[in-house]
């Protein structure tokens, strides 16, 4: 395998197809990829979706509360749930709600 140029390091890098390889911080070798638009061997990665709902106990890990006050905001309607068979799921929107309507605030 031949070595890469520079220039065409730089040109490869500024396409995003350059694959480099790296073990305990020292560089092994470069690669130089096709960019896959129409090559369905090589499609991007996009980052998946952003969840509309989640558990109680992932809720209560997003904003660092325990389980027990996650139930308590529920009860007192400060965050909405959806039901869905025998889960229980906070929204989003509204923990996102509830953590900017509480950001300045001290305690909870």
């Amino acid at each position: 395998m031949s070595d890469i140029t520079d220039e065409e390091t730089r040109h490869q890098m500024a396409l995003g197809n350059l694959l480099q390889l790296n073990f305990n911080g020292s560089h092994i070798c470069s690669i130089s990829v096709p960019a896959g638009d129409d090559d369905p061997r090589f499609k991007r990665i996009s980052p998946p979706p952003k969840p509309l709902c989640v558990r109680i106990n992932v809720a209560a890990q997003m904003i660092g509360i325990g389980k027990t006050k996650m139930y308590e905001l529920i009860k007192t309607g400060e965050v909405d749930t959806l039901k869905i068979g025998k889960s229980t799921l906070v929204t989003m929107a509204s923990l996102e709600a509830f953590v900017q309507k509480h950001l300045r605030c001290s305690t909870l």
